[in-house]
Order: C-alpha cells, then structure tokens, then sequence
C-alpha cells in the first residue's frame, strides 16, 4: 500500500484532519508514539505484507517504509519490555507483549532508518537474507 501518495487523496486528507493525535487510542500507544517519535500516518510511506510459508505452517512479515529515529524507536521498544539484539547487521528487538499463537515471539528489525521489518523471527530472518536483492 502506498501510504504516501493515500495521503493526498482530499477524503483521506480530511479523515486524518478528523483523527489526527490518535485520538482512539489507548495511552499506552500514544505514549509509545511520543517515545519513539514515530507518526504513523506521517512518518510510513509504503507498506507491505507478505505470508511466507514454513514447513507445515505459515509465518509472516510486513514491511514498513518510511522515515525512523532508531535511537528513539529502540529505546521506546525496550522501555516495554522488548529484548534488544542483532539480526545480521540490524539492530533487531524480541517484542515483550506480542507473539504467535504457536509460542514464536514476533520480532522487529530496522536494516535501515528507512525500512522496519515485523514478523515471526524465521520470516524476519528469511526477509533480510541474501540472495536477496539489495536496493538503495
């Protein structure tokens, strides 16, 4: 989903007008929000949501494209319990109150300060891989 250019759409425009300062939502979300200084509706760009098969079950990933203070989004995963380690070369974070129903922890790594990555760790893992094509 091209979540840049939904943001243009005049309705879209006047939801978001309507919703802005996530409102709805609980006070854990906005205070994580302010603490890793990330606006969802201004900050991602693109998204996309992949389900990647694994043996006998599925897993799955989504990629968040956009704009993203490391520093402040890891420090904002750890303050909630979130377990801080490397993935390859990203700095990645076992989330603390999400999981599968299967018991697997879901995992969020950052390649860049464009690009999060959330999902199963061996989806997480098999997305950031080589052979893989490395874009800019």
């Amino acid at each position: 989903m091209d979540s840049a250019a939904l943001r243009t759409v005049p309705r879209v425009q006047e939801w978001l007008l309507r919703h802005q300062g996530w409102t709805g939502a609980d006070q854990d979300l906005r205070q994580f929000l302010a603490d890793s200084g990330l606006d969802p509706v201004r900050d991602v760009d693109a998204m996309v949501v992949a389900v990647l098969p694994e043996g006998s079950a599925t897993g799955g990933v989504a990629l968040f494209s956009g704009r993203y203070d490391p520093t402040s989004l890891g420090a904002a995963l750890v303050k909630r319990g979130a377990e801080a380690f490397t993935m390859g070369s990203a700095p990645a974070y076992r989330l603390a109150s999400a999981g599968h129903e299967d018991g697997r922890p879901t995992v969020l790594a950052q390649p860049s300060p464009d690009l999060v990555i959330v999902g199963d760790e061996a989806s997480v893992r098999s997305t950031l891989a080589p052979p893989h094509a490395v874009g800019p």
